[in-house]
């Protein structure tokens, strides 16, 4: 993924939180994403009251702009590349800035728009 580009979810509802400081205090125990949006919208509820913090849903075919990213391995002591994720800051479609959990896997649940 290249920051500064815009990206269209292809596949799964992914949580964006508002803030980067609880959602990396409370990475490991965080659903990142849904198969469903009524599984997203549960889990965005579920989030923004337990952990007080504004927790949307970027949706199938929803377009965003990439601004940041920030590596972070979930296990310090593995070495599986799955473990690997990364903080990615986002722009929505809808205006609001966020921060989304994707697995280094994950990427290919986004489309680069030219």
């Amino acid at each position: 993924m290249i920051v500064g580009e815009l990206y269209q979810v292809k596949s799964h509802y992914w949580l964006m939180f508002a803030s980067l400081e609880i959602m990396a205090k409370n990475k490991e125990f965080l659903q990142n994403l849904s198969l469903t949006h009524s599984g997203a919208t549960n889990f965005a509820n579920h989030y923004s009251n337990r952990l007080n913090c504004k927790v949307d849903v970027i949706s199938e075919n929803d377009v965003f702009a990439l601004l940041e990213i920030q590596e972070y391995k979930r296990n310090t002591n593995s070495i599986c590349a799955s473990d690997n994720s990364n903080f990615v800051k986002v722009l929505s479609i809808n205006g609001d800035f966020g921060w989304m959990i994707v697995p280094c896997s994950g990427f290919y649940c986004f489309k680069l728009l030219k």
